[in-house]
């Protein structure tokens, strides 16, 4: 006996039909519902951590995440010299999302002085991965799990390294470390190799 799945038409966001309805037959049908984040009974897990089980949610991240840099670019400027505390941000779940975020919310503060957003850095951001097991990627053999963790602390390492020896280079003047200025380096040059290396690594 043939089977088919019926699918409604599909709108667009002015209501106007874009696609009529279908029907798709099939053998088997498996009906995928998709899953939710367990907080384990956690008190305070849910009023506190963002999840990322629907597009929206993800969205919420993305601009709390810019807002937050935003405040920070602007506390930088009002209290030049003084030292900013970084954004701190905490991941539950060393899984290869979990790993994947971590790196990517590195990338991502790497963009924003290309925006013209100033004073953010590597050390703007401070990235805690917590894990219920020993180590990362439980998914994957141990020896790879290894590996991805060194190559991940590597690459934050030499973010942090490089970024620094950049803001020098390109505001020596008059500070305690005006030595830098006169080895002629260029802070530009100095962001975009620590940008290379970043993008190689994530």
């Amino acid at each position: 006996e043939s089977k088919q799945l019926i699918v409604a038409p599909q709108l667009d966001h002015y209501g106007k039909q874009i696609l009529s309805e279908r029907r798709i037959g099939y053998d088997y049908l498996v009906i995928a519902l998709g899953s939710r984040c367990n907080d384990f009974g956690i008190p305070g897990v849910r009023q506190q951590c963002f999840t990322l089980d629907s597009a929206t949610e993800a969205e919420d991240l993305h601009l709390t995440f810019l807002n937050r840099f935003l405040q920070f670019s602007e506390a930088a400027e009002d209290e030049e010299g003084s030292a900013i505390k970084p954004v701190h941000i905490a991941i539950v779940g060393g899984g290869a999302t979990g790993v994947e975020l971590a790196a990517e919310l590195y990338n991502a503060v790497d963009r924003f002085e290309q925006v013209g957003i100033k004073k953010i850095h590597h050390q703007s951001l401070k990235v805690t991965i917590i894990e219920a097991m020993d180590r990362i990627l439980t998914v994957l053999p141990e020896a790879i799990a290894e590996k991805a963790h060194k190559t991940l602390c590597w690459f934050v390492l030499v973010g942090w390294a490089i970024y620094p020896i950049g803001y020098m280079a390109g505001t020596a003047d008059g500070q305690w470390y005006s030595f830098v200025g006169d080895l002629g380096l260029n802070m530009d040059i100095i962001y975009n190799i620590g940008d290379a290396v970043n993008k190689i690594g994530f």
